[in-house]
């Protein structure tokens, strides 16, 4: 075999085995971090089935872990079955999930997003949400908590370009200021293009992962089209997951 050629299947096999020690399947691993976080992020990208289909799978498996409330990017002040829901989010599949919890005994659907009519008041969306999070662990203590927002609300750190006005930080940024006590988790979905995400290019799924320091210099591809600075993906999320 020439010398080439083996190096590149070694390199490949090496890799695959690499992934396969390191990851899991979504459902199992978001699961699993209930038995130590009373609150996990999920961020999707709108509009994708694959991974409203992912989080329907665990829907109903969550009161077994002891979730008990799901936040969703939905206007507050909001019950039933007739919701506003922005177009920017909406489409049958992000219907069909949000039915399936409003259906699932045990849980509570909690619609958490800014109203529009709040807009311009001096609070921005990310840190009216977190206080709504907040919020309900201030009334159940003992609540655990999934919330599925865009991935842009759920990275840990938002390190903005000098030249953005009005800065503002992440849901997961502004949550521990108010509830320092309670362990949170964050995760995002990949479902971009591999050119502009390694995690894409270099894994298929459905798989999840934790973002560990051998992952520091891989590209994420839902930062790849914001006014960030450049940032070690493991200062962004602490999961990574592909449907």
């Amino acid at each position: 075999m020439p010398l080439i050629t083996a190096l590149l299947l070694f390199g490949f096999v090496n890799n695959a085995v690499t992934a396969s020690q390191d990851t899991k399947l979504p459902k199992g691993y978001l699961l699993s971090k209930f038995t130590s976080h009373d609150l996990v992020l999920v961020g999707t990208t709108h509009h994708h089935p694959s991974i409203h289909s992912m989080l329907s799978d665990i829907i109903p498996s969550l009161p077994s872990v002891g979730v008990t409330h799901v936040c969703l990017e939905i206007e507050t002040g909001q019950v039933g079955d007739h919701l506003r829901i922005s177009p920017i989010i909406d489409c049958p599949s992000y219907r069909r999930m949000i039915k399936l919890v409003q259906d699932t005994t045990g849980l509570q659907a909690v619609p958490v997003d800014l109203p529009a009519v709040k807009y311009g008041e001096g609070i921005s969306r990310n840190e009216y949400i977190a206080q709504q999070i907040a919020a309900i662990f201030r009334e159940n203590k003992d609540a655990k908590v999934l919330v599925i927002l865009g991935n842009q609300h759920v990275l840990k750190t938002l390190p903005w370009q000098d030249h953005i006005p009005n800065p503002y930080q992440s849901v997961a940024a502004y949550f521990p200021r108010l509830e320092p006590s309670k362990k949170l988790f964050s995760a995002v979905t990949c479902v971009d293009p591999p050119d502009r995400c390694d995690f894409s290019r270099r894994l298929s799924g459905p798989l999840a992962l934790d973002v560990t320091e051998q992952y520091s210099d891989w590209k994420l591809g839902t930062t790849e089209i914001m006014a960030i600075k450049p940032t070690p993906v493991t200062a962004l999320t602490d999961g990574v997951i592909i449907p």
